[in-house]
């Protein structure tokens, strides 16, 4: 007779994630030897399989036991389970599971500039604020705002640096060189804005709108 058992705990795991693992051991139990075991994943919530190492046994004497590793994937936040069943030649499937939680990513709210559109903010100062606020996207305090990891850029240059920076905002102000209409920009009417920002359990939101001035031919 087989038996499958999860090792570890229930798990947390970021927003669309690659690569996670779980892992089982399956065991004979029994007292006669099982011949050409399969094995194989299923899931359930926002998840989805990926490999089972190994997939295959070709036997298991009685008391002799396999590691299992599968590896899955992560979509939405929400709650599903990672099970692993062993099929042998002869007696019933056997199984195990273990609980996933998968966290919500950060929220990134910019305050300023403001507009409608998400990827276009129109200002009509050459050193337009940039305020955001960053919450993190469940209760869980895995899922807060790590904030070595929160960065700016602006025109392909990394500000984080030079902004006012917490686990909850960021605030700064381009000086007189990197503000739109500067003589000799290519883009000097514009300027590409990233804001990004991971949780501690590596799950990260990032926004990229567009700063520009309105075009309106007006000094």
């Amino acid at each position: 007779m087989l038996e499958v058992t999860a090792e570890g705990d229930p798990q947390k795991q970021p927003e669309n994630a690659t690569g996670a693992t779980a892992n089982f051991v399956v065991e004979n139990v029994g007292t006669t030897t099982i011949i050409n075991i399969n094995l194989t994943c299923s899931v359930t919530g926002p998840l989805a399989c990926g490999s089972v190492s190994p997939s295959y046994q070709s036997s298991l004497t009685p008391g002799q036991s396999l590691d299992v590793e599968v590896t899955y994937a992560t979509g939405s936040a929400g709650s599903g389970s990672v099970k692993l069943t062993a099929t042998g030649k002869t007696g019933s499937p056997a199984y195990d599971q273990i609980g996933v939680t998968v966290l919500a990513s950060p929220v990134i709210a910019l305050a300023a500039p403001i507009g409608a559109s998400s990827t276009r903010k129109v200002v009509r100062t050459r050193q337009p604020r940039v305020t955001a606020l960053l919450t993190a996207g469940t209760s869980d305090s895995l899922a807060g705002i790590d904030s070595t990891s929160i960065q700016l850029t602006w025109r392909g240059v990394d500000v984080t640096a030079q902004a006012r920076v917490n686990r909850g905002l960021i605030e700064w102000e381009p000086d007189s060189a990197q503000g739109l209409g500067t003589v000799g920009s290519a883009t000097a009417d514009s300027a590409a804005l990233v804001l990004s920002a991971c949780s501690f359990i590596g799950g990260c939101t990032t926004i990229q709108p567009y700063v520009v001035l309105p075009n309106d031919s007006k000094p």
